[in-house]
C-alpha cells in the first residue's frame, strides 16, 4: 500500500521538493548578486537593450537576423 511514510523513505517525494528548494536557491542567490552588484544589472539592461533596438532596425529587411538578436537578448543574464 502507497502511504507518504513510504513514500518518503524510498525518495519518491524527495524529487519535487529537492526541485523547488534548488530553484529557491538559486533565486536567492541571484537576488544576492543583484543586490552586491547593481552595476553587472545595469549594464546587462543596456546590452540587451542595444540588441534589441538593432533587431528593430533591421526587421524590415532581414527578419531572420532580427530574431537572432532577439534570441541573443532574451539569454543574457542567464549564464
Amino acid at each position: 500500500m502507497f502511504t507518504a511514510t513510504s513514500a518518503i523513505r524510498h525518495g519518491t517525494l524527495a524529487g519535487p521538493w529537492q526541485r523547488r528548494w534548488s530553484a529557491f536557491a538559486r533565486e536567492a542567490v541571484a537576488l544576492i548578486e543583484a543586490l552586491v552588484s547593481p552595476g553587472a544589472i545595469v549594464a546587462e539592461m543596456e546590452q540587451m537593450h542595444r540588441l534589441l533596438v538593432r533587431a528593430h532596425a533591421v526587421e524590415s529587411t532581414d527578419p531572420r537576423a532580427a530574431a537572432e538578436l532577439r534570441r541573443r537578448a532574451s539569454r543574457i543574464g542567464r549564464g
